[in-house]
């Protein structure tokens, strides 16, 4: 089984490389989706560089991305190529977790043929689970489009205030078209959430009723909430604004960085938004891969949100599949436990240096293709 997923990979990559000339391979391999590890949560994909809407809570601006929008360095197809050679990348059903969004906006009408052409080519070649993260509204046509190139795709709209918002949004689409959009979205089929990410003490406390009730109306009843990130060029931009930070200040647990992003103290605003959300009936998913697990019809234990999903869901893997994969790479006496959460492994002391070498891309794979986090006895 595993090998087989190994196979498959090779297969594809000499597929896509039919279609490319030696420059463009050039490009592809120097490109940081070659060889950027994913987190537990996935890999997160770039499909435009920078973004217009100068949010005030962004983070990216702060890592060097300009207030404008252009399409990404690499052609769609090399881009493609790009990440099937990353060794850490698995592709299929139950491969690496793809995200796109977390530096551009996706749907931007600048990126967006270079984003739907994306996800037709992971649709054609890849399968694996794929999430997005917007604040565009998008209407019937865009929606049928990106339908039609990713079915299963999870779509989260994200939306941290409404009374106010254009103090911390100024130039990002009007939220409520956003909410409103959802509708069109949802009748379509799409896998849609509410996406709370930053939640921003004083604006979206102060507006959640409203949020949570319009999405209810166009028909979206799932959401994940996260807390906001700051630093220093974060804290500026949202004073400069007309924000009082000092609420803000006053949740830093950590001394504040110039560039690097800290989590402020947020789960007790956090934990009244959830328990509001559920009271009227959303469904809410600890983090935004859990959502992507849900679209998928897929389940996870990997991380300590886990289990997400429901675990009878979690792949069929057998102790065989894991010792071939382990003595294709060159171990031998391996003892292996499988359980519903987690995925153990015991290592004879010979094969010390080989594992050392070997860890980080095992743990990678064992974890993705088995939704099960490894632990080594």
């Amino acid at each position: 089984m595993f090998l087989g997923i190994i196979e498959r990979k090779n297969r594809i990559l000499e597929e896509v490389s039919t279609l490319l000339d030696n420059r463009s391979i050039r490009r592809s391999l120097s490109d940081h989706h070659s060889r950027r590890r994913p987190r537990a949560c996935g890999l997160t994909i770039h499909t435009g560089v920078g973004c217009p809407f100068e949010c005030r809570y962004c983070y990216i601006y702060s890592m060097g991305f300009p207030n404008t929008i252009s399409r990404y360095l690499l052609e769609p197809i090399e881009l493609l190529y790009s990440i099937l050679s990353n060794p850490y990348f698995i592709p299929g059903e139950y491969g690496t977790f793809l995200a796109l969004g977390s530096v551009t906006e996706p749907l931007h009408n600048r990126v967006l043929d270079y984003t739907i052409e994306l996800l037709s080519l992971f649709n054609k070649y890849l399968g694996n689970p794929v999430q997005l993260s917007t604040k565009m509204a998008l209407d019937s046509e865009s929606g049928k489009a990106l339908l039609n190139s990713y079915p299963k795709i999870s779509y989260l709209v994200t939306v941290v205030a409404l009374s106010n918002y254009r103090v911390i949004e100024p130039k990002a689409p009007d939220p409520f078209i956003r909410i409103k959009a959802l509708k069109t979205l949802n009748a379509l089929g799409i896998h849609t959430y509410l996406f709370i990410r930053p939640i921003i003490p004083g604006y979206t406390d102060h507006d959640i009723d409203e949020i949570l009730n319009l999405a209810l109306d166009n028909g979206t009843d799932r959401a994940v909430f996260g807390t906001l990130r700051v630093n220093k060029h974060i804290i500026k931009q949202l004073a400069s604004s007309g924000v009082d930070t000092q609420p803000i200040l006053n949740r830093v647990r950590k001394p504040l960085q110039d560039k690097r992003q800290v989590n402020i103290y947020g789960s007790d605003i956090k934990n009244k938004l959830v328990d509001k959300a559920v009271e009227k009936g959303f469904k809410v998913f600890p983090s935004a891969c859990a959502a992507n697990i849900d679209a998928a019809g897929q389940a996870c234990s990997i991380c300590r949100y886990g289990p997400c999903g429901d675990p009878r869901l979690l792949p069929r893997i057998t102790e065989k599949d894991v010792i071939e994969f382990l003595e294709y790479l060159g171990f031998r006496d391996i003892h292996v436990s499988i359980e519903v959460n987690k995925l153990s492994l015991s290592i004879d002391r010979r094969y010390k240096s080989l594992w050392n070498k070997e860890r980080g891309y095992v743990t990678n794979f064992l974890e993705t293709v088995s939704r099960r986090k490894l632990v080594l006895r």
